[in-house]
């Protein structure tokens, strides 16, 4: 299987939870647990591949990674209070959800503009 075929499928199943978790919201009494639990995800995949490459990412004074290593804790961070009804950190959660979607759907542009012949 080709790289772009992994990413484009990987994205693109992103996107539909995005999208599923916002009707859950909508729609289900617990469908603000749902996309908590999407952020958190989201927020604990992206702390797990930054921690990975931490040697490059330190030793390069990598800011951009730095940054969003920092977003990416304040939003799981937020998302834990959300869990237990904090109304800021539920505001802050929606901020971030909408960001994390905005992302995805420019990554799956890209995935499927772009052809990846390989992943470094």
């Amino acid at each position: 299987m080709r790289s772009n075929t992994i990413v484009a499928t990987i994205l693109t199943a992103l996107v539909v939870a995005h999208v599923g978790s916002l009707i859950s919201v909508w729609c289900s009494p617990r469908g603000l647990s749902f996309l908590l639990a999407l952020n958190a995800t989201c927020a604990v995949a992206i702390l797990l591949y930054i921690a990975s490459r931490a040697p490059y990412v330190i030793a390069a004074k990598d800011w951009h990674m730095l940054g969003l290593f920092l977003f990416e804790a304040v939003v799981l961070t937020g998302a834990i209070f959300a869990f237990r009804d904090h109304r800021i950190a539920t505001i802050g959660s929606y901020v971030a959800f909408g960001l994390h979607a905005c992302a995805t759907l420019a990554a799956v542009v890209f995935a499927f503009t772009f052809k990846i012949t390989r992943l470094i």
